[in-house]
């Protein structure tokens, strides 16, 4: 992976220079850096890649799962779900790129959402048989996923009966929730979050790890990039951490140049759930209230080339409030484009190059022209669109944005701006708990009705 400052370092605005900027912050950086090396409330996940005792057993769970189950559901939400898709995604198989010989994959589906639809169909189309259910909440209570897995439990126990237990596992708190309890009451087997893991930090544990095992993808091995990276990144000097240069510039390009919309636009379409996976980690992790203001950038993810017939000319001409992260791939297939018909000299051009030059030049061409547009930008080139890049990336992005948070002097392993959603949904699907949270919502609904249009 090479990520390139050389634009960012050269960015002034305003008689402000980065250069002048970082240096005024290295000292804070290094703390913060030294911070997470000596551990803490929330940052066991600095010691996730060097864990391969768990990697090692749930290889070895998976090993032994019969062969005739060749299908997986993923029930999980937020950061239980967004970080193995991503993986799952980067391999190729949610899109069955793999070779049609390989066997040593099952088809895998993330139920990641309350849609009823989406969970009816998939529930209708797979054979519970040959199906095992993955069910992760850290808290054990997730409404959306503590819902499907209900329904999920009412069929397989029609479909299977008393070996419906055998079709599950579960992934929660080692000690505590709900989910928890019904593990040991329903004996269904459990692998833990580390309590000292948030969610969208989690990927280097069971959440990531097995739905990757499950899917053919060999769980050690994938541990290896990621300690490597975290070796790097964790170091306590700001000028050689390109996690903390990232981290560091993207807190100072929001609070000294107003840059506060923060834009991955990866170049493969395998990154699609990268960059979701990124946008709840930025989102998540920044935006919080500091002495009753709210401070952090908006996260906004585009996909090269595609948007830049979309979301291109916004960042070229719109407000001067973005900062662009592009994500490119060095090594990728080779596909010629042939002068399958005569005598078109306009395309002569395009013609016996690939189609892997086209979008790599396309990425080119897009940073030269927002650079001309004074839009600062970097560069990050992944080796190649895999489970292995893709989670050097992570974890050089989780260690950036926990020091991105500290600069803004927030937390950035919490999200207490969510709970209230949660507690007006368990208001409005009848949890005597929030009697008066439903109050609230009815007199709004009744004081909003003159303004209700019906077309």
């Amino acid at each position: 992976m090479e990520i390139d400052f050389g634009e960012i370092m050269k960015f002034s605005q305003g008689g402000k220079a980065m250069p002048d900027l970082l240096k005024n912050i290295e000292g804070r950086v290094r703390a913060i850096l030294k911070k997470l090396q000596a551990g803490g409330e929330f940052t066991g996940w600095v010691r996730l890649p060097f864990d391969e005792e768990i990697a090692s057993r749930l290889k070895s769970f998976v090993f032994r799962i019969p062969k005739k189950i060749d299908h997986c559901v993923v029930m999980g939400i937020g950061g239980s779900s967004l970080g193995p898709l991503a993986l799952c995604s980067a391999s190729g198989i949610m899109e069955n790129f793999r070779k049609k010989d390989e066997s040593s994959y099952r088809k895998i589906f993330f139920l990641d959402n309350s849609d009823s639809d989406t969970v009816g169909g998939i529930f209708d189309s797979i054979d519970f048989e040959r199906t095992i259910f993955v069910v992760i909440t850290k808290s054990g209570s997730t409404i959306e996923t503590m819902a499907q897995f209900f329904i999920a439990w009412e069929m397989a126990k029609e479909k299977l009966g008393e070996k419906a237990k055998e079709h599950f596992v579960f992934i929660t708190d080692p000690q505590k929730g709900e989910l928890r309890k019904l593990s040991d009451r329903l004996g269904v087997i459990s692998f833990p979050i580390p309590e000292d893991v948030g969610g969208r930090f989690s990927v280097l544990s069971p959440v990531g790890l097995l739905p990757c095992a499950i899917a053919g993808i060999d769980p050690v091995q994938l541990l290896i990039p990621a300690r490597n990276v975290m070796k790097l990144c964790i170091l306590p000097e700001l000028l050689k951490n390109p996690a903390a240069m990232l981290g560091a510039t993207a807190f100072l390009l929001d609070t000294e140049f107003g840059r506060n919309i923060h834009v991955l636009m990866v170049y493969s379409d395998k990154l699609k759930e990268t960059g979701a996976w990124f946008c709840q980690l930025w989102a998540e992790s920044l935006g919080k209230r500091k002495e009753g203001k709210g401070v952090g950038p908006t996260p906004l993810f585009a996909r090269g080339a595609t948007d830049q017939h979309s979301i291109l000319q916004l960042l070229r001409e719109g407000p001067p409030d973005k900062f662009v992260m592009f994500v490119g791939i060095k090594n990728r297939r080779h596909l010629v484009i042939p002068q399958s018909i005569p005598n078109l000299e306009k395309f002569d051009y395009l013609f016996n190059r690939g189609m892997d030059e086209l979008i790599s030049f396309e990425m080119k061409a897009t940073r030269k022209s927002l650079s001309l547009g004074g839009v600062p930008a970097i560069s990050i080139m992944l080796d190649e669109a895999s489970p292995e890049s893709v989670v050097s990336f992570m974890v050089m992005m989780e260690v950036a944005v926990s020091v991105a948070g500290f600069l803004y002097g927030i937390n950035p392993f919490d999200q207490p701006g969510v709970e209230e959603s949660k507690r007006f949904v368990k208001a409005l699907m009848g949890d005597k708990n929030y009697e008066k949270e439903k109050i609230e919502i009815e007199n709004s609904n009744q004081d909003n009705e003159q303004w209700l249009y019906k077309v």
